[in-house]
């Protein structure tokens, strides 16, 4: 029992500073209406059919040049110190559908520090910067982007992902079509992406094991410490639907390490305190086991141990000095020493240190054994202690015999012959234990 309460203890502490360690971490395996209070929803994003649309989903109505953000609502924690980063894994399903002739414009994966939508960042800025903030440092956004037009002149074609740092340039691009896989298409795609700390490698499709790019980027170059996460699209004169189906995000944050060493010096400090109670608790357990065991065992000589006592006599072997002086000293010395030993031991003024009954047995067993064994005790008996006149009177009426007297004498034998007290000299004063068996 103590070691697995010892166990758990130390797991609790574990985990408990790992709390401090451990990443933000949710998943979506769909989207609901319930999802709202987890999200960030700018005006043009919203929750319909499982899945979040980044951008318009209304029949109808106007679904050119919009632009729009769907973010976790928790923020974070990318890196505290230069060069000491986070690392996540995010995975995602989107589904692109286009709506015109041609698709337009895109979608993307982005941390930024600003969770508001960027004015006029629709159409070939996907959501992410507007021409006043890209390419600046005040951008503080950087984004994996899903592009399907082919908008500006650095632009692979309208098939490709890239990287973006504080710009919808992007730092790497690598168009998909070699992998048969078509953004606009509507159909589910899988991505993949993941952060090391130093390097940025985005997986699409099935294949895990040919990244589409590895980029080595440090985030804390160009991303505050605390970020937002998710994801950014838009439209322009061309539209699509901009939808993202499921979304699953693990990552180890960067917390604050002095609160950290904190919280791991309270909870070793818990252990600690845990086990010494554990070991006070096992240590008087054990005195009291020894202490019981001591009682019930320990009296080989009950005798040494009395004599111990406030209330023993002063002198060893003056115990028959308690006897009870109207016995004349007519009893077994043996018997009666058994007695007072027992009786003293039985008062002991501390109730814990007066004996079991295993023990009060312990001395009058060798008695009775050895009885037993000259065949002196009946089966069933009975036994009295009169004077010779009693006896005399009642020996017919009890059927017994006389098996012994305490003063070492015999009962009157005149008496029992028809003679009187006076001829033999003897009186009724005489104690007689009778034994009788009981039929």
């Amino acid at each position: 029992m103590r070691f697995p309460l010892a166990a758990t203890a130390v797991i609790l502490a574990v985990l408990l500073v790992l709390d401090q360690v451990q990443s933000l971490q949710f998943q979506f395996p769909n989207f609901s209406i319930t999802d709202q209070s987890q999200l960030f929803l700018s005006d043009n994003s919203s929750i319909a059919l499982g899945a979040i649309q980044v951008t318009p989903d209304v029949r109808g109505a106007s679904m050119e040049n919009r632009a729009g953000r769907v973010l976790y609502r928790q923020r974070f924690r990318l890196w505290r110190k230069k060069g000491k980063n986070a690392n996540f894994n995010t995975n995602f399903v989107l589904n692109v559908k286009n709506e015109t002739a041609s698709s337009g414009e895109g979608l993307a994966f982005i941390l930024t520090a600003d969770p508001s939508v960027p004015d006029g960042s629709d159409g070939q800025w996907l959501g992410i910067v507007n021409s006043r903030l890209n390419g600046t440092t005040e951008a503080h956004t950087v984004a994996v982007e899903f592009d399907t037009r082919k908008s500006f002149p650095e632009d692979l074609d309208d098939n490709h992902i890239g990287l973006d740092v504080n710009s919808v340039y992007s730092k790497r691009s690598v168009s998909l079509n070699d992998r048969g896989i078509y953004i606009s298409a509507a159909k589910d795609i899988k991505v993949f992406v993941q952060y090391d700390g130093k390097n940025l490698t985005v997986f699409v499709g099935d294949d895990m094991k040919n990244p589409v790019f590895s980029e080595p980027l440090d985030l804390s170059d160009y991303l505050p410490e605390v970020v937002h996460i998710g994801f950014s699209g838009s439209t322009s004169d061309h539209t699509q639907l901009n939808c993202v189906r499921s979304w699953e995000f693990i990552g180890s944050e960067i917390k604050d390490s002095k609160l950290l060493w904190v919280w791991i010096l309270v909870a070793v400090g818990l252990v600690l305190i845990l086990l010494i109670g554990i070991g006070i608790a096992f240590f008087l357990y054990r005195k009291r086991g020894y202490e019981g065991n001591r009682l019930d065992n320990g009296y080989p000589n009950v005798e040494e141990e009395i004599l111990g006592f406030s209330t023993s006599p002063k002198k060893r072997g003056t115990i028959l000095e308690g006897a009870d002086p109207r016995l004349n000293a007519i009893f077994i010395k043996e018997e009666m020493e058994c007695v007072l030993i027992l009786g003293l031991a039985c008062c002991h003024p501390n109730p814990k240190n007066r004996p079991s009954m295993k023990t009060v047995l312990q001395p009058t067993l060798p008695v009775f054994r050895t009885l037993r064994e000259m065949n002196q005790i009946p089966k069933v008996s009975k036994q009295i202690v009169v004077s010779p006149s009693e006896y005399d009177a009642n020996e017919k009426q009890l059927g017994g015999s006389i098996r012994e007297d305490y003063g070492g004498k015999q009962p009157n034998q005149s008496k029992h012959n028809g003679g009187s007290a006076e001829e033999s000299g003897e009186d009724d004063s005489m104690l007689v234990k009778v034994s009788y068996e009981v039929s």
